[in-house]
C-alpha cells in the first residue's frame, strides 16, 4: 500500500516538472530537502527563501533539461532511502534482541521457557531470593547446541534407542531412580512421542502408567515408618532396608497435583543398637547444602536409651484404651494436622487407663498426607522431646504403628490464647493484668528456645499455638515447623517459607532468610492482637484492615489514637501508661528489617517492665 502511494506522488512530481508554467514555478518557490517529511509527502510548498526573488528568471523544461532532471532524480533517490530507512525501523521494531555469535546472552520465547521448567513447576526452583526464582531445566529447542542436539526430544531418543539411558537423565535424580522405574518412565515417553497420533496412549492411560511407576519407585524407597515400631527387630535384619530417594516420587507426585511439604532435619551418625526411620524432605538444612550429599532421605536416629528415658513409647491398642477407641465424644480439637482426642493414663507409670481415671492427656493423631504428617511428627519428637521449660508443652510420648503416628501431650484444660482474645461472645474475657502475664510466660518459652543452648527457631507462633494450663501459664505449643537456627556465625539460614499468614515476617517472604527474628514479629503480633482483641488476618474486615499490622501499626505512634484501638472488652481494666508501652512494643517488633527489631530478651524485658507499671 505504502509503495503504491509512493509511486503516485513520483508521478505527480514529474508532471508537475513538465507542465507547470514558469512564472508559477517560479512564484511558488521550491521547499528544500528538510521539509522532505510534509504530511502528505509533497516536494512544494512556501518556501520563498529557495528563489531569488530578485532574479526573475524563466525556467523551462525545454531550456534547461540537465537541470530539471537532477532536480528529479534527487528527488527519487531521496524518496526511495526515506522509505527504505522506515522499513528498516520496523523490521527492527518487530525482531527479537539480537544477540552475538558467542552466545554471551541469547532471547529465549516464554514458551520455551515453560517448556525447559516444566511450567515453572516448584519442583524446578534451585534457589530464590529478593529478585525472584531460579529454576532449572533443558530447553526443548536449544540454538546454542548441534545440529543433533537441537531438539531434546531428537537428542533424547537418540540416546533411548542406544540404551544409554544414564546420558539423558537430570544428574540431580542420578542414583536416585531404580533400574525398573527408569524404563518404565522412558517406555511412557516413548510411547507419548510416537509420530502418528494413533498410536499415542490417551492421558488416562499415561496416567495409570505413571501411578503404576510411582507405586514402584515408593516400595523401593522403602517408606520404613514400621522400621520406628519395629526398632526390637534391628539387628536382626533392618540393616538391609534401601535408603531410596524421595525426589523422584516428589516429580512423579507433582504430577497428579500432590503437595508435599519440607521439614528440616539434622543428619546424624548410624550407630549400632539405634532405631531407624528414613525422612523424606524436600529441602536440607544448611549444613546438608554445604555438603554433597544426594539422598533426599535422612537417616534419624532414636537411641533407644534417650527415648525409653524420656519419651513413653505407646502402642495404638492402648491409645484406643484411654481414647474409648478414639470416640467422637473425645474429640478436644481438630486441625489440618489432625484431630486431638482426650485420653486417659496411669500417673506414675503412663499406661493407658479407663475415662476419667488417672491424668488426662492430649493424644494428637497426625495426617500423614503427603508426608508433611510424618515431617512433623518427627520434628516435635526430635525437639521436643528432649527440651524441658515451663512454658513449654510436656511431651509425654509417641507412637509410631504403621502409618498411624500419634503424639502424647499433657493435656490443657484451658484451650488456647485464642479462644480467649480473639472468639468474641464466647464468654471467655481476659483481664489485662492476665494478658501481660501470658505474654511475659510466651517470651520466656522463646527466650529459652532462641538461647545459645538450643538455638530453636520456632516458625509458627500464633494465639492458637499458646496454650493455658489451669493458672493461666503459657505453654507454646506445636513445635511441627521447628528448625535449628544459624550458627557458626552466620546471621540467617535459607529455608522454604512456612508459617501462618499474617504472622511471618515479610523479609522471611520475600526472601526465604530465616533466623530468630522471625519469630519476635510474629510475637509482636500476638502482642498486637491482645491490646486490640483482633484477629491477625480478617477477611471480614474491609479491604484495607484485613491486615491487622498493617492497618493498625500506623496508629500505634499516636497516643490518642492507641486509646481508640484497645480491646473494648478490656473496658477500664488497664493503665494507660501500659497500653502505650505495649503499642511502643509492638513497634519495635514489627519493623519491616529484622535488625531492627529488638531480641527476645530484650523483648522479655519490656514486658516485665511494662508489667510493673502500677
Amino acid at each position: 500500500m505504502r509503495m503504491t502511494l509512493r509511486k503516485g506522488y513520483f508521478l505527480m512530481l514529474l508532471h508537475s516538472l513538465l507542465y507547470i508554467s514558469s512564472d508559477s514555478f517560479t512564484n511558488s518557490g521550491f521547499h528544500p530537502v528538510d521539509n522532505i517529511r510534509n504530511h502528505d509527502c509533497s516536494c512544494f510548498g512556501n518556501n520563498h527563501r529557495w528563489v531569488d526573488q530578485h532574479t526573475k528568471q524563466v525556467l523551462t523544461f525545454g531550456l534547461v533539461p540537465s537541470a530539471v532532471t537532477g532536480v528529479i532524480l534527487a528527488m527519487i533517490i531521496l524518496n526511495i532511502i526515506v522509505f527504505k530507512l522506515s522499513q528498516l525501523h520496523e523490521t527492527n521494531d518487530k525482531k527479537p534482541p539480537s544477540f552475538s555469535q558467542e552466545h554471551l546472552c541469547r532471547w529465549f520465547p516464554l514458551t520455551d521457557m515453560r517448556v525447559a521448567t516444566n511450567n515453572f513447576s516448584q519442583d524446578m526452583v534451585i534457589g530464590k531470593g529478593g529478585f525472584g526464582k531460579v529454576l532449572c531445566g533443558r530447553p526443548a529447542i536449544d540454538p546454542t547446541l548441534g545440529d543433533n542436539e537441537l531438539g531434546l526430544v531428537g537428542w533424547a531418543m537418540g540416546f533411548i534407542k542406544e540404551g544409554m539411558l544414564n546420558h539423558i537423565i537430570d544428574p540431580s535424580l542420578k542414583g536416585q531412580v531404580i533400574p525398573d522405574c527408569l524404563e518404565a518412565f522412558v517406555g511412557i515417553t516413548e510411547k507419548c512421542l510416537k509420530t502418528r497420533p494413533k498410536e499415542r496412549p490417551t492421558m488416562t492411560e499415561v496416567v495409570v502408567e505413571l501411578e503404576a511407576v510411582l507405586v514402584m519407585q515408593e516400595k523401593a524407597n522403602s517408606f520404613v515408618l514400621e522400621s520406628c515400631s519395629r526398632y526390637e527387630n534391628e539387628e536382626k535384619g533392618n540393616s538391609n532396608v534401601k535408603s531410596g530417594k524421595i525426589t523422584v516420587s516428589r516429580m512423579l507426585r507433582s504430577m497428579f497435583a500432590v503437595k508435599t511439604s519440607a521439614t528440616l532435619v539434622e543428619q546424624p551418625e548410624k550407630k549400632k543398637g539405634q532405631s531407624i526411620c528414613l525422612l523424606p524432605c524436600t529441602l536440607s538444612n544448611k549444613d546438608d547444602l554445604l555438603s554433597n550429599t544426594t539422598n533426599s532421605f535422612h537417616e534419624v536416629n532414636f537411641k533407644r536409651e534417650v527415648i525409653n528415658s524420656r519419651l513413653k513409647v505407646f502402642t495404638v491398642a492402648g491409645l484406643k484404651i484411654a481414647t474409648r477407641n478414639f470416640s467422637h465424644d473425645m474429640i478436644a480439637g481438630e486441625g489440618a494436622f489432625g484431630k486431638v482426642f482426650k485420653g486417659w493414663v496411669d500417673h506414675e507409670t503412663f499406661s493407658p487407663s479407663k475415662v476419667a481415671s488417672g491424668m488426662a492427656v492430649a493424644v494428637k493423631k497426625l495426617n500423614t498426607d503427603g508426608y508433611q504428617g510424618f515431617q512433623e511428627w518427627q520434628a516435635e519428637v526430635k525437639i521436643l522431646g528432649r527440651l524441658s521449660h515451663p512454658n513449654l508443652v510436656h511431651l509425654i510420648g509417641y507412637c509410631c504403628e504403621d502409618k498411624d503416628l500419634f503424639l502424647i501431650y499433657e493435656f490443657l484444660n484451658k484451650g488456647s490464647l485464642e479462644n480467649y482474645i480473639l472468639k468474641k461472645g464466647s464468654g471467655l474475657e481476659l483481664p489485662w493484668s492476665m494478658r501481660l502475664k501470658i505474654m511475659i510466660g510466651t517470651a520466656q518459652g522463646l527466650a529459652f528456645l532462641h538461647s545459645a543452648e538450643n538455638q530453636i527457631i520456632f516458625r509458627d507462633l500464633k494465639s492458637s499455638n499458646i496454650l493455658l494450663d489451669q493458672d493461666f501459664n503459657a505453654k507454646i505449643c506445636d513445635f511441627g515447623l521447628a528448625i535449628h537456627g544459624p550458627t557458626n556465625g552466620n546471621t540467617h539460614i535459607m529455608t522454604e517459607v512456612m508459617g501462618t499468614h499474617g504472622y511471618v515476617a515479610p523479609e522471611y517472604v520475600a526472601t526465604g532468610h530465616l533466623n530468630g527474628k522471625n519469630d519476635v514479629y510474629a510475637f509482636g503480633v500476638v502482642l498486637l492482637e491482645s491490646l486490640t482483641g483482633l484477629r491477625a488476618i480478617d477477611k471480614t474486615r474491609p479491604n484495607k484492615e484485613q491486615n491487622l499490622v498493617e492497618w493498625i501499626r500506623p496508629m500505634l505512634h499516636s497516643k490518642r489514637k492507641v486509646k481508640t484501638i484497645i480491646d473494648p472488652s478490656l473496658g477500664h481494666d488497664y493503665q494507660l501508661k501500659a497500653a502505650y508501652e505495649c503499642a511502643a512494643l509492638v513497634l519495635r517488633c514489627t519493623q519491616p528489617e529484622s535488625i531492627q527489631r529488638p531480641s527476645i530478651e530484650q523483648v522479655l524485658q519490656s514486658l516485665e517492665g511494662i508489667s510493673g507499671i502500677i
